[in-house]
């Protein structure tokens, strides 16, 4: 069955509650839908999900990002990494893509690198909700041997109606972890578009023309996603936050 995403609400308020949240992963892990194989790959696993702010550039910290996790997710244009490794790492177990590949949004889908790599492709967009079901076939036709693995749609019906805004892939990609029986999620390198992206990631330019703003304020609405995540690390001891998220989110 095909499914048409919630509307949104661009001056709408969330009705996100982490009661909300806890009772659809509850009725996610109990349905048939429930991706037993991603689960055992993420199970008593700390992992480190990496994103594409320049709050990162200068710090140091991809010694800290390939080496003191499990596991390493990165998100859309976050893969393959080509350059400034000091910074962001350079290994990457997960990537999390939104399978549209206009340079606008997730951009080119590596098949043969990530093949190669041993990559676990996720998507943090269901396979049966319109519009995404659309790259969805696409990449299924395209992935081959690739692992993958899709938020469950239920799941992200309900939070999407609750936040009255399409998640982000990256707050799309912490709902669909923590949702599985990870040990710890430690996000670093997000901070709701307050600074754009670092160099490499996207280029500015085709953000022009007012595109930018239309998405972030229209689409994907930054409050209440927010108050999701500043929610989601208050209850939930398994997520862990980095100095500029914190500062963001005023914790």
């Amino acid at each position: 069955m095909l499914y048409s995403e919630p509307p949104r609400k661009p001056h709408g308020e969330s009705t996100f509650s982490f009661d909300l949240w806890k009772e659809s992963v509850n009725e996610y892990r109990e349905s048939d839908n429930f991706d037993k194989e991603y689960n055992q790959f993420l199970a008593k696993k700390q992992v480190v999900l990496v994103g594409p702010s320049p709050s990162l550039e200068g710090e140091g910290q991809g010694q800290f990002i390939d080496e003191m996790f499990d596991l390493v997710a990165r998100v859309n244009r976050g893969y393959p990494v080509s350059d400034n490794t000091k910074d962001i790492g350079s290994k990457t177990d997960i990537h999390y893509h939104c399978f549209h590949e206009s340079p606008k949004c997730g951009g080119k889908i590596y098949y043969k690198e990530m093949t190669e790599d041993g990559i676990y492709v996720c998507c943090p967009y269901p396979r049966y909700v319109k519009p995404f079901n659309i790259d969805v076939e696409r990449f299924e036709t395209n992935k081959g041997s690739l692992r993958s693995h899709y938020i469950d749609t239920r799941f992200y019906l309900k939070m999407a109606q609750s936040l009255t805004t399409r998640p982000n892939s990256g707050i799309g990609a912490i709902l669909d972890i923590l949702a599985h029986d990870v040990d710890k999620l430690y996000v670093t390198g997000f901070t709701f578009f307050q600074d754009g992206w670092r160099k490499g990631y996207k280029d500015d330019r085709i953000m022009e023309k007012g595109w930018k703003k239309a998405e972030f304020s229209g689409t994907h609405i930054q409050k209440p996603q927010m108050d999701l995540v500043r929610e989601l690390h208050q209850n939930d001891t398994r997520i862990i936050i980095d100095d500029s998220m914190t500062k963001i989110l005023e914790l």
